[in-house]
């Protein structure tokens, strides 16, 4: 029993859709390809988000913290005859009281 070949018209056409379907798997592979690459990229910028926040966090605090100590620095104290002052640069002013 012979096996049956198919028409000219058909064998064109098998041709074209051998070719459609190979660049089709082509795109299919690059699709994967690049897919992975977002999910990667995706991971690393939700760490660095996470990150910048910490850090963030920790700048914020920092700040509080010296902006707290600052605040005590300049407050007036009580000492002697008059009123003295600690500036921030650590100098000590002292000021008669009136």
């Amino acid at each position: 029993m012979a096996i049956p070949r198919p028409a000219p018209d058909q064998a064109y056409q098998l041709e074209e859709l051998e070719a459609k379907l190979e660049d089709v798997e082509s795109e299919m592979r690059m699709i994967n390809v690049n897919t992975e690459k977002l999910r990667r990229s995706h991971s690393e910028l939700v760490e660095l988000q996470l990150v910048l926040e910490k850090a963030g966090g920790f700048f914020d605090e920092a700040r509080a913290d010296a902006n707290a100590h600052r605040d005590d620095m300049d407050r007036p104290t009580s000492g002697g005859g008059g009123a003295q002052y600690i500036t921030i640069y650590g100098l000590n002013d002292t000021h008669d009281a009136l």
